[in-house]
């Protein structure tokens, strides 16, 4: 996983007992189940705020290309 750092979190009642239920469940100690959460809420906000580009393929290219050779020669 990689460099670790230690950080106190104060949860309310309902959460820490979900988060100790769910780690129960999956076998898996609670540190890695609040990680799991976190990075999967992060990186769901984070593709939420990107913005969407089209990708720039050879067609695009070439009918962009061919747009402006067009308007280049007065033609309409």
């Amino acid at each position: 996983m990689g460099k670790t750092t230690r950080l106190t979190v104060s949860l309310d009642a309902t959460v820490y007992e979900w988060v100790t239920r769910a780690a129960a469940a999956q076998g898996r100690s609670v540190s890695a189940v609040i990680n799991e959460a976190v990075r999967r809420d992060l990186v769901r906000d984070s593709l939420a705020h990107m913005p969407i580009v089209p990708e720039d393929d050879a067609l695009t290219t070439t009918a962009a290309a061919a747009e402006q050779a067009r308007l280049a020669h007065g033609e309409r």
